[in-house]
């Protein structure tokens, strides 16, 4: 199980041990088991519950991955009015996926439950406004949202107590842990517990980092769901962003050839999809003992967000060498930015 957290505001202090903290409260609510399946709905579906239960047990199944962003108020505002209609701020949203991506070799897949958007300022002013203190606040919304990607919802009377009823019972788990980074805080002085009580930003913790090896295998995994038919070329794409979170992307070919899509833009346009406009690396995999560069096309797009991209360019045996964007592409075409 990994929890990925992305730190993506500077008005609330965020350290280890609330970074810390939002892992377990994550991990705690995934422990339980999937909600009774009820008639569909409108809106997001939740992830396959069959699925999620065997990636949650273990095994040799795929691991289960799960996206935390910390936000302002203005992020989720902007997100709830996009994606549920809703002109306000709020305290935490989420967004089920339950895709798996395939694993390489004998390294197994890796199920993406979902991301879960919690934005601090809120918390502030919630645990202010309920007297149970800001590590409390994240924990129960970080606790709150992770339910929601397994399914659990509140639309109706019946649901929203089976809902509160988990809830609880994980929040109960994690109280211990809970008074403990609350009592360690105190010591620092470092955690605001009023609107506006907010000391300098630390930013979040790195994610452990991916190297260009296993970057390399994940294009080769995405590799395997290439669609050409017509050249037999299979590409595969692994975008590394800021936290460690990969997007994947593999070519889809068109008998119209110029409608065809490579996989480098596949993995660009899932990243940009989810908001993520920040580049680390990039992976590009083909079949045989070859490597290959990316198209001009495609050096053209990722200049746009990352013109000193590494790329990873990884052979059918994984074998790879490292270029840079900026070497292949010196003086990529550029436009004044009416934004700037």
């Amino acid at each position: 199980m990994t929890v990925v957290i992305s730190n993506l505001q500077e008005t609330v202090p965020v350290d280890e041990r609330l970074a810390s903290l939002v892992t377990r409260a994550v991990e705690s609510a995934l422990a339980g088991r999937m909600p009774e399946p009820r008639p569909a709905k409108t809106g997001p579906k939740p992830s396959s519950p069959m699925a999620v239960e065997s990636a949650l047990a273990g095994g040799a199944g795929p691991r289960v991955e799960v996206s935390v962003a910390l936000v302002d108020d203005g992020y989720i505002h902007d997100l709830n009015r996009r994606f549920r209609g809703q002109d306000r701020p709020t305290d935490v949203l989420s967004f089920p996926m339950g895709e798996e991506e395939p694993g390489a070799g004998d390294e197994p897949g890796v199920l993406l439950l979902g991301d879960v958007v919690i934005s601090l300022p809120a918390a502030v002013r919630q645990a202010a406004e309920y007297g149970h203190g800001l590590a409390w606040e994240v924990a129960r919304l970080a606790v709150h949202g992770t339910l929601h990607l397994l399914g659990y919802d509140h639309e109706r009377d019946e649901d929203a107590r089976r809902m509160q009823e988990r809830e609880d019972a994980v929040l109960a788990a994690l109280e211990e842990a809970v008074l403990a980074a609350l009592e360690e805080w105190e010591k620092r002085g470092t955690v605001p517990l009023s609107p506006g009580d907010c000391p300098p930003f630390f930013p979040s913790p790195p994610s452990p980092a991916l190297s260009d090896s296993e970057l390399a295998e994940r294009a080769l995994a995405a590799l395997q769901n290439a669609y050409a038919p017509y050249s037999g070329f299979r590409v595969g794409a692994a975008l590394l962003v800021p936290g460690g979170r990969v997007f994947t992307g593999c070519n889809v070919e068109n008998a119209s050839y110029g409608l065809t899509v490579c996989a480098e833009r596949a993995a660009v346009v899932s990243a940009v999809a989810a908001g993520v406009r920040e580049f680390t690396a990039l992976a590009v995999a083909v079949e045989g003992e070859k490597t290959a560069l990316p198209c001009g096309a495609c050096l053209q797009v990722l200049s746009e967000f990352a013109p000193e991209l590494r790329l990873i360019l990884a052979n059918g045996r994984g074998e790879f060498t490292v270029r840079t964007l900026s070497e292949l592409l010196p003086e990529a075409f550029r436009l004044h930015r009416t934004d700037a």
